[in-house]
C-alpha cells in the first residue's frame, strides 16, 4: 500500500469533519473550543472508494514484532494529520500525542509495560494522553468517558493510515502510568493512557476471529 491511499483516507476523514485540523496542534485548548468550520464537505475531493477503505480495515493487524528502519519525515506528517483529524468532544480536542524515537526511553516505555519488548523493536512509538483540561466544560464526564472518545478516535484514524502506508501498529493499554508519566515530564493535567509503536511489520499474523454480526449488532425498529 502507498502513501497515496493514506492521503485518500485522510482526504475522506476531513470531508466527514468539513475541516482541514493540520493547523490545530499548536493552538490552545480553550482557542478550539468556539471555532467554527470553514471548509464546505462539498469541496472536499474524495477519491478512496468505501471498499477500498473497509480492504484498510479488514487488512490491519496488532502488530508484535517490526523492522528497524525508520519512517520518512512524510510518514510522520501523515500519521499526526490522522490523529488531528479525529472528531473530539466540543471540537475541544482533548488529547495531545509524544513521539518517542529515543530508543533508551523506548526501553524505559517497555520496562512500564510489562517487558513489553516489541514496543522498543519500532523505530516510533506514540503515545496517547487525555487532557484533563476538558473538565472545564463537561465536568466529571468529560474527564471520566468524553477524553477517553477523543483519544481511542485519534488513535484509530492513526492504525488506519499506518495500515493505508504498510506500517504496523499495536494498542497497548497495559502499562503503569506513573512511570510514563514522569518519563516525558507531562504536566498534571496530562494522563497517557494508552501508546502504540509504528513500523514496517516483520510478521503477518492471521485474521483473529469476529463474532457474527448477529451477536454483536441488534436492530431497533
Amino acid at each position: 500500500m502507498c502513501c497515496w491511499r493514506a492521503r485518500d483516507l485522510l482526504r475522506l476523514q476531513m470531508g466527514r469533519n468539513g475541516r482541514d485540523v493540520r493547523n490545530l496542534a499548536s493552538e490552545d485548548l480553550e482557542d478550539t473550543e468556539d471555532s467554527e468550520d470553514t471548509e464546505d464537505p462539498e469541496d472536499t475531493e474524495v477519491t478512496m472508494e468505501s471498499e477500498e477503505l473497509m480492504d484498510i480495515m479488514r487488512s490491519r493487524r496488532s502488530i508484535r514484532a517490526f523492522h528497524p528502519d525508520p519512517l520518512t519525515q512524510d510518514q510522520i506528517d501523515t500519521l499526526i494529520e490522522a490523529l488531528l483529524s479525529a472528531p473530539s468532544a466540543g471540537n475541544l480536542q482533548s488529547r495531545q500525542f509524544f513521539f518517542v524515537t529515543n530508543k533508551e526511553l523506548q526501553r524505559e516505555l517497555v520496562r512500564a509495560a510489562l517487558g513489553q519488548d516489541f514496543i522498543a523493536e519500532a523505530p516510533l512509538v506514540v503515545v496517547a494522553c487525555t487532557d484533563a483540561r476538558i473538565q472545564r466544560r463537561y465536568g466529571s464526564r468529560g474527564t471520566s468517558l468524553y477524553s477517553f472518545m477523543d483519544v481511542a478516535a485519534s488513535v484509530q484514524n492513526a492504525m488506519l493510515v499506518a495500515q493505508a502506508m504498510g506500517l504496523g501498529t499495536c494498542w497497548v493499554g497495559a502499562f503503569n502510568e506513573e512511570p510514563v508519566h514522569a518519563l516525558l515530564k507531562l504536566p498534571p493535567n496530562l494522563r497517557p493512557v494508552t501508546m502504540f509503536p509504528v513500523g514496517r511489520p516483520a510478521e503477518r499474523p492471521r485474521a483473529p476471529h469476529r463474532v457474527s454480526r448477529t451477536a454483536a449488532v441488534s436492530f431497533v425498529e
